[in-house]
């Protein structure tokens, strides 16, 4: 099974840490550049494994997830934000349920840190 990590970015340096965080977990990573170029400079000069997609302008949340999800070619898309700092091993956990045929998506709980609270 592929992956592909997909970042819908407006921070470089939380794309750049997404990317760093990910690396070798997943085959390919596409950050859509949402704030006008100053993400694709950062994640060029610090992950040139990942593809950055520039729009010409910001398309919000949905819009660069779509435009990305068009890209990729991987058997799964993991999509993460900019400001999470996923642990290691996180995408091969988050993966772990696609080892039964009958599983055909997942989606993850982003808790609060330091409680028990859902954020999203």
């Amino acid at each position: 099974m592929t992956v592909c990590i997909i970042i819908p970015a407006l921070r470089p340096e939380g794309a750049v840490r997404v990317l760093k965080s990910v690396a070798g977990e997943c085959d390919t990573a596409i950050v859509v550049d949402n704030a006008g170029g100053i993400v694709r400079a950062a994640v060029e000069a610090e992950a040139p494994w990942a593809t950055v997609l520039q729009p010409s302008h910001n398309l919000g949340f949905g819009a660069a997830v779509h435009m990305a999800a068009l890209h990729a070619r991987e058997d799964i898309i993991v999509l993460l934000n900019d400001d999470v700092e996923p642990r290691p091993g996180f995408v091969r956990e988050a993966l772990r349920p696609f080892d039964d045929p009958d599983v055909h998506q997942v989606a993850c709980c982003l808790m609060v840190a330091g409680s028990s609270r859902v954020d999203s």
